[in-house]
């Protein structure tokens, strides 16, 4: 665990793109089913949500919240992520939609999936399913968070670097427990976190009077 005192400053993290644009993060809620699959959004650089096949040829497409939003039925109408478009990547994870919502992001390279701006755009459900997935993911920010000079330093270096909707879900949903080392109003929140479809366990440290993070790390 690093070191961090209770009189660390508050600062505002500068507006940046992500700097592992390729990088799969999901931090899942706890309610969400086994074998769900994420949804990647190019356009965000971010997991938006889940595709969940319930029962064969149906599906339940979630928010990052764990929400149904919508449903799809294999062989009744043109599915938003149709077999014949996708090709798998890293387990199952749905790339390219991105570009607004009726846009998509066609990828030919091996093992990336693509889906075509034609399914997207084609359905009224497909829209608002993705408009859906995407409102919930930017209304994870509503509460800013902040960062000390070290943990600033970690969101700019590859390998440190967790994106910032991540660690609001970590403090959702990640196991609370006080200060490993006892600050007052500190609290440590431990939770699982997937990177490249890889397991690790994520520590979030947050002084939750102005919501900075004293501390986060993955392993």
């Amino acid at each position: 665990m690093a070191d961090y005192t209770s009189e660390e400053q508050a600062l505002d993290l500068p507006v940046t793109n992500s700097i592992e644009p390729e990088t799969i993060f999901d931090l899942r809620p706890p309610e969400m089913p086994v074998g769900a699959v994420p949804v990647f959004d190019d356009e965000l650089c971010a997991v938006v949500g889940y595709r969940h096949e319930c029962t064969t040829g149906v599906y339940r497409l979630y928010d990052l919240e764990g929400k149904i939003i919508g449903m799809e039925e294999k062989g009744l109408e043109t599915p938003l992520f149709d077999p014949l478009d996708l090709i798998f990547f890293a387990g199952g994870i749905f790339r390219g939609i991105g570009k607004g919502v009726v846009t998509g992001t066609v990828r030919t390279a091996p093992k990336v999936a693509a889906l075509t701006a034609t399914r997207l755009s084609a359905r009224v459900l497909a829209i608002s399913v993705v408009g859906a997935m995407r409102t919930a993911f930017k209304g994870l920010s509503v509460r800013s968070l902040k960062f000390t000079a070290t943990t600033s330093l970690r969101m700019v270096t590859k390998g440190r670097y967790v994106p910032q909707h991540i660690l609001h879900l970590a403090i959702k949903y990640g196991k609370r427990a006080a200060d490993p080392q006892g600050i007052k109003g500190a609290f440590l929140y431990t939770t699982k976190m997937f990177r490249n479809g890889t397991e690790y366990t994520l520590e979030v440290v947050v002084r939750e009077s102005d919501w900075t993070i004293f501390h986060f790390l993955y392993k």
